[in-house]
């Protein structure tokens, strides 16, 4: 991509990317990969928990910075 491309994207592109992770069935009980489709694997209690205290954070991180509203 050339530089004048690259600043066209300026304002488009995300500010950054975010990778969550959060305790599924699957780390929990590994036969269930050859079974269950991965898109099938729920996620734990705990993993539930972690996965809504990420949101938070992320969500008061976005606020203070100018970050998407819609977060």
């Amino acid at each position: 991509m050339e530089v004048k491309e690259r600043e066209n994207m300026i304002g488009v592109l995300p500010k950054r990317k975010t990778m969550l992770y959060r305790q599924s069935q699957g780390n929990r009980d590994t036969t269930v990969y050859p079974t269950t489709p991965d898109h099938n694997i729920q996620s734990t209690t705990q993993g539930m928990t972690q996965a809504l205290r990420v949101g938070k954070h992320l969500r008061r991180v976005m606020d203070n910075d100018g970050g998407s509203p819609d977060l």
